[in-house]
């Protein structure tokens, strides 16, 4: 057995409110539902009151009730029940077709009462609500933490890479196309419900392949009575994990497990997240959380930019200098340094905020950033000997930040304070 303990992309930016809070939602409804879910006896006993009646009396056809909880029952014809029908009043009749009815009726309200049933998708049933409901709802207790850690693991990296809003919309869309795959892969006629994160949480696992797919995760695993652990990057482990799970789901037609809803879930994901880079939309979010989180919507980049556009790169690159010892880790401030530098024909500086750029994008996918290699002087000796000529306009190169480091004391799930002037 392995169990993924932490990745290399553990540090945010800033504090992910909506996976946490995500996770405790569930928890929470998953303790009042076993608290107050009903008992299932009475579902039974209204379901075989139900089944009776029809089979004395099959012209009075399969009730929604019926249907949706007994998929495979079909009308049925029932001689004996058709000499009843013949013999009985229409008194009797209207008698026993009010019975009928309110046995069906009970069924609802017994299945209103069982939580899983009532917030659960049910494919014979069709329930829209259930399609949203039931990434909230769970068997038991390990079915939730499982779910819920994977989340935890996933949902710190895309929330830090997407946002607060987009992060939890998608999460459930996922969950709503991990839940239409599994109806296509099962028998539109199943009564079981569909219950738990899995197949958002695996849709979170997709996007975390494409996104971060060299990222080291750390596993433990038993052996025996032996533990081990080892760390394997995300493009290995991800897609071998969706390979079992669609082994499992070919293999095995009437598991307890919705694996088809974890394949779904998993493609969705990967697809997305790959038109998402395709087309720019991920950039773009994570620009406004780096704007956000690191930036605190500090207008001097935007500033900066102007200056750039009217001209005025020395200026720019002046105030840029000193926005970029107070936010070293800010991706924002590199990229606009060095296009300011650019502008002005400084390729030192430009060189030097693109290198920083390449580091804080690879801390970022969880990648070890690559050291620079020492820059050898390309300067002539007659021009080295030459006296340097400053323009009094000219601003002084600043001393390359140290860059923060995952692992410098920063605690994971928390961002990393900035750095004490």
């Amino acid at each position: 057995m392995l169990l993924p303990i932490s990745h290399d992309k553990m540090s945010t930016r800033r504090i992910p409110v909506v996976t946490v809070v995500l996770i405790l939602l569930t928890i929470a409804l998953h303790g009042l539902a076993t608290t107050y879910s009903g008992d299932e006896v009475e579902l039974r006993r209204a379901i075989m009151d139900a089944q009776a009646l029809y089979f004395q009396r099959p012209s009075l056809g399969v009730c929604p009730q019926l249907r949706g909880l007994q998929g495979d029952l079909e009308p049925i014809e029932n001689p004996l029940g058709d000499i009843i029908e013949r013999a009985s009043t229409e008194e009797q009749k209207q008698e026993h077709a009010e019975k009928y009815a309110t046995a069906c009726a009970r069924i609802d309200e017994a299945v209103s009462k069982i939580v899983p049933l009532r917030f659960g998708y049910v494919p014979a049933r069709a329930n829209l609500l259930g399609l949203f409901t039931y990434v909230f709802v769970h068997g038991d207790w390990w079915h939730v933490v499982g779910n819920m850690w994977f989340l935890f693991l996933c949902g710190l990296a895309l929330e830090d890479r997407w946002g607060r809003l987009a992060f939890p919309v998608y999460y459930l869309v996922a969950g709503v196309v991990a839940a239409g795959v599994h109806h296509l892969a099962v028998s539109a006629s199943s009564t079981a419900a569909l219950v738990g994160a899995s197949g958002a949480v695996a849709g979170a696992m997709g996007a975390f392949l494409v996104l971060f797919a060299t990222t080291k995760i750390r596993f433990v695993g038993v052996l025996g009575f032996r533990f081990f652990t080892f760390r394997a990057p995300a493009f290995v482990m991800l897609p071998l994990w969706v390979a079992i799970e669609i082994v499992f789901g070919a293999a095995l037609k009437h598991s307890s497990t919705a694996h088809w809803a974890h394949v779904g879930g998993f493609a969705f994901g990967a697809v997305v997240a790959g038109i998402f880079r395709l087309v720019g939309v991920d950039r773009k979010l994570d620009d406004a959380v780096e704007r956000a989180a690191v930036l605190g919507n500090d207008p001097r980049v935007d500033t900066a930019r102007a200056l750039v556009a009217k001209g005025e790169g020395k200026a720019a690159i002046a105030l840029l200098e000193g926005l970029a010892k107070e936010k070293p880790e800010s991706i924002h401030v590199w990229e606009a340094l060095r296009d300011a530098a650019r502008q002005s024909g400084d390729l030192t500086r430009s060189g030097e905020a693109s290198r920083q750029m390449e580091t804080l994008e690879a801390l970022r996918a969880g990648r070890e950033p690559v050291a620079a290699p020492p820059r050898e002087s390309r300067t002539s000796k007659a021009s080295a000997a030459a006296p340097a000529r400053r323009s009094s306009a000219s601003v002084p190169a600043a001393k390359p930040t140290p860059l923060p480091s995952p692992d410098d004391g920063a605690t994971p799930f928390f961002p990393a304070p900035p750095p004490r002037r």
